[in-house]
């Protein structure tokens, strides 16, 4: 018998709270198993199952929020996540709502419980998309915080994933490079030091996503920025009128260590040679 010859009859009225109970069993195996049959039921008849899955959100993310133990958090973040894996298609309105309650947990000492709740994330993305723009600032200090230590293999993993799936699926690219100094440093120093060839070829995928800048529009500053260091103070203002160079672009670029290091040397050559 092939699976999912009952699904049109599990996703009836009258079954769909045996279903839905199986999420809450106390046999790990059997929950998860409950939850793989909640997603067959959701492509089935999403109309009657959508009350009994919010019940259901409801219900893990209060015991998510709430509980102090330790191992009741870690079912409930992982009951999350596998939930809203396989019924993403039925989300779209629960989306930000959801992330409100992941991204503290996010940053849970468990380090468990901060992953799956990075990868839930990740996996929200995919129906949020331009909802999720406005909790990026938050996301990203959250993610380069896990990039950049050492101890958690298992988060640095999560969280690699969990930022080519917000970039991919909002559309923010190329612009996390720059507004965010840390992050290219924390790429590049799991390419070079990395404990597994999986988390080099996910920090790979993870350059591929956000894209790469302009070379032409950093040459062009780069020269634009060093012959302003370099004019008088009366070039400098004519040079900044007819210059087309934004405040705050030029104040990103000039505030990077590596391009003060080579203004100054620019300039100490500048001035022995004069």
């Amino acid at each position: 018998m092939q699976r999912g010859n009952f699904d049109v009859f599990l996703s009836q009225p009258e079954h769909l709270p045996a279903v839905f109970l199986s999420v809450n069993d106390n046999v790990s195996d059997h929950r998860f198993i409950g939850i793989d049959l909640v997603g067959r039921v959701c492509q089935q008849n999403p109309a009657l199952v959508m009350p009994w899955l919010r019940k259901t959100l409801i219900q893990i993310t209060s015991s998510l929020q709430f509980t102090d133990d330790h191992t009741t958090r870690e079912e409930a973040a992982h009951v999350l996540t596998e939930l809203t894996g396989v019924t993403k298609p039925l989300l779209g309105g629960y989306a930000l709502t959801l992330l409100r309650v992941l991204l503290p947990k996010a940053s849970d000492p468990n380090p468990t419980v901060a992953a799956l709740a990075l990868r839930s994330i990740g996996e929200l993305s995919e129906v949020g998309r331009q909802q999720f723009l406005e909790h990026v600032p938050q996301l990203m200090n959250t993610i380069i915080g896990v990039l950049n230590d050492p101890t958690g293999q298992l988060r640095r993993d999560t969280a690699l994933k969990a930022l080519a799936d917000i970039c991919f699926n909002t559309g923010y690219v190329i612009d996390p490079i720059v507004e965010y100094p840390k992050l290219l440093p924390a790429l590049n120093k799991i390419l070079e030091l990395g404990e597994s060839q999986d988390l080099r070829r996910e920090a790979i995928r993870v350059l591929g996503v956000l894209g790469a800048i302009d070379p032409y529009r950093r040459t062009v500053s780069w020269g634009c920025c060093l012959s302003w260091l370099a004019a008088d103070d009366g070039d400098r203002t004519t040079w900044w009128r007819t210059t087309r160079w934004s405040l705050m672009s030029f104040a990103r670029l000039v505030s990077r260590r590596p391009f003060l290091s080579v203004v100054r040397q620019r300039r100490t050559i500048t001035s022995g040679s004069l």
